[in-house]
């Protein structure tokens, strides 16, 4: 939601937080990558899943589509980080891997929604309105937690002069 009026919109109020954003997108995947192998229940299960891919397993879609964004996130991110921090503008090969994060964030949220509609266990996500359930959520809350850190780093965070 930071990257899309950045990037797309030319609004560059939002220029220093998207880097910002990009890393906490890291670490949002690493921990849904974890769910992933919590839910397979043991390492093992996890190596044959990468190992041995099946095209019709959900599982198996989850763990690319989430590397690939783990990815993106990583290179995009480390790039223009350090290319601010040179104080030069990032190189143009960068641009089109953040066009292309723009709808992988969306296909995660598929992908959740997905492997949740699998689950028959409760009625209230046997539903088609899951995948936009999910994006609203995401939509919503990965901005508030960004807005969160921006706290913590303005009150914790060592004085540098510049603001999130």
């Amino acid at each position: 939601m930071v990257v899309l009026p950045y990037y797309l919109h030319d609004y560059k109020a939002f220029g220093r937080i998207t880097v910002l954003g990009m890393f906490l997108a890291i670490g949002a995947v690493i921990m849904c990558m974890t769910f992933v192998f919590v839910n397979l229940g043991q390492p093992a299960r996890v190596l044959y899943v990468m190992f041995y891919p099946s095209l019709t397993s959900v599982f198996f879609w989850d763990m690319v589509v989430l590397s690939v964004y783990l990815v993106l996130n990583i290179v995009t991110g480390w790039t223009i980080l350090s290319s601010d921090k040179n104080g030069v503008p990032p190189p143009a090969w960068v641009k089109p891997l953040i066009y292309l994060s723009i709808p992988w964030a969306i296909i995660i949220q598929t992908m959740a929604a997905f492997i949740y509609s699998g689950l028959p266990g409760r009625s209230f996500w046997l539903t088609a309105i899951m995948a936009p359930r999910f994006l609203a959520a995401a939509f919503a809350s990965g901005p508030a937690l960004l807005i969160l850190l921006c706290f913590a780093l303005r009150r914790f965070g060592r004085s540098t002069g510049r603001t999130c």
